[in-house]
C-alpha cells in the first residue's frame, strides 16, 4: 500500500541521499512511496540499503 509523507518528516524517503523509487507531488511538498518499507540505497552511508519509513540522523531536505 502506498504511503505518503510531508517533505519536511525526517525519513529516508523525504532524504535527499535516499536513492530510492518515490514520487514528489506537482507542489514539491509530498513524497508517496509504493510501501513504508520500499528499499533504496543510501548515498550518504556509502550505498548501504535502508528503507523509505527510516529515521534519518543524517537526513537532508530533498532537492524537489
Amino acid at each position: 500500500m502506498a504511503q505518503t509523507y510531508p517533505k519536511t518528516f525526517e525519513n529516508c524517503s523525504t532524504c535527499n541521499f535516499w536513492d530510492g523509487k518515490r514520487e514528489i507531488n506537482a507542489s514539491g511538498t509530498q513524497i508517496t512511496v509504493k510501501s513504508p518499507a520500499t528499499m533504496g540505497s543510501c548515498e550518504f552511508q556509502k550505498g548501504e540499503d535502508k528503507v523509505a519509513y527510516m529515521y534519518c540522523p543524517n537526513w537532508s531536505e530533498i532537492n524537489s
